[in-house]
């Protein structure tokens, strides 16, 4: 029985997804966005039984300072609240695994084997190290202003599929953008949980 949580914290928790096909999502999500969204609504809706993000709690490969990750955590819930497909949309905990591809191997095996985990990335996050880390898995690759099909087969052999689907958004636009940018890539609670904290100013420190 998946669990009612959304947010999942315990191996036993993850283990209930065991023979799922699940779609595994890693970012910073600082902040996510409708575009995130999508991409895992893609996934349940054409592919997969469910999908799960894993957020970083810090990113090394990052500048700036990231949001606190209980706000993170805060923020994507609520994205989630808002779509048709919630209750196929679930979090990881980074407490549980810091990370997709540094512990993969025992996400791998929570789930069942590679066979029931497909990774899931937008079409500017491609090259042959990203392939390199997850040999072996299925991946779905979503549209994001490249040539996302040729460089598939370069990389990933047989194992992927693309989602012709592309939503216009990504974090840093967020970041940058004017109010209004802002509201549409957010959605509206989103957009209004941020303005009435007050969180723009450690955003843009990003």
């Amino acid at each position: 029985m998946i669990p009612s949580d959304q947010i999942i914290s315990s191996i036993e928790q993850l283990e209930l997804f065991k023979g799922q096909h699940t779609a595994v999502f890693s970012g910073s999500f600082n902040p996510p966005h409708l575009g995130h969204l999508h991409v895992m609504e893609c996934a349940v809706k054409h592919k997969v039984d469910y999908a799960m993000v894993f957020p970083h709690s810090f990113n090394w490969r990052k500048t700036g300072q990231l949001l606190p990750l209980n706000i993170r955590l805060e923020m994507l819930s609520l994205l989630m609240s808002e779509s048709v497909q919630a209750d196929k949309i679930f979090i990881c905990h980074p407490e549980l695994f810091h990370g997709l591809r540094e512990n993969i191997e025992p996400i791998s095996e929570a789930f069942g084997g590679k066979d029931y985990v497909h990774i899931l990335v937008g079409g500017d996050r491609m090259s042959l190290n990203f392939a390199q880390y997850f040999k072996g898995f299925d991946h779905l690759v979503v549209q994001r202003g490249v040539d996302v099909e040729s460089i598939c087969r370069c990389v990933f052999d047989d194992q992927y599929h693309v989602f012709d689907d592309e939503y216009d958004a990504s974090s840093t636009q967020v970041r940058g953008g004017s109010p209004l940018e802002r509201k549409r890539m957010l959605g509206d609670r989103l957009f209004q949980f941020i303005e009435e904290h007050d969180y723009w100013a450690q955003l843009n420190q990003a």
